[in-house]
């Protein structure tokens, strides 16, 4: 015999999914199939319980003080603060971003990110494009000024081969 007690007082198990597993919600549901029905029924309620939750849980602050955790472990701050505030290259002051010098900011298969100090420098959003552009282009002649300054045309070299441009660390 089984002695398993009844899933509820008035159902043997959900009336959407036939599951038994999960716990009894309501009106014959378990909770996965109550809150989708929910959800789809009333998406103007649960789109304002969900920004209340934000603002309460810390909205745009929260946001980005987690995610300056997650990609500079907490160093992004302190490099804008050694930094000046100011782009490193051209000195602009606003729309400032932080770079991972060794391009390991958000790596996608090692896991590893190098978010040392020495590693991360101050640069405003035109001048990030630009490093990157010479990532992906390879240094040219009016470009290299930039590489050089910032101490990474040494350590990076164009390589020409059949399949086209690649950068090549050293």
């Amino acid at each position: 015999m089984n002695n398993k007690p009844q899933w509820s007082r008035l159902f043997k198990q959900c009336i959407r999914c036939n599951e038994t597993e999960r716990e009894h919600f309501a009106k014959g549901l378990c909770r996965r199939c109550y809150l989708r029905d929910y959800n789809a029924n009333n998406p103007e309620k649960v789109k304002e319980l969900r920004k209340k939750w934000w603002v309460k849980m810390g909205g745009v602050e929260y946001s980005k003080l987690k995610r300056e955790e997650f990609h500079y472990a907490g160093n992004r701050s302190a490099t804008l603060a050694r930094d000046g505030f100011k782009c490193t290259i051209c000195g602009n002051t606003s729309q400032l971003v932080v770079h991972h010098k060794d391009g390991n900011g958000r790596p996608k298969r090692s896991g590893f990110k190098n978010n040392s100090l020495d590693n991360l420098v101050t640069v405003c959003r035109a001048c990030h494009v630009n490093i990157h552009r010479i990532e992906i282009q390879g240094i040219s002649h009016e470009k290299r000024s930039i590489a050089t300054k910032l101490g990474w045309a040494t350590r990076r070299k164009r390589k020409q081969t059949n399949t086209g441009r690649k950068l090549q660390y050293d």
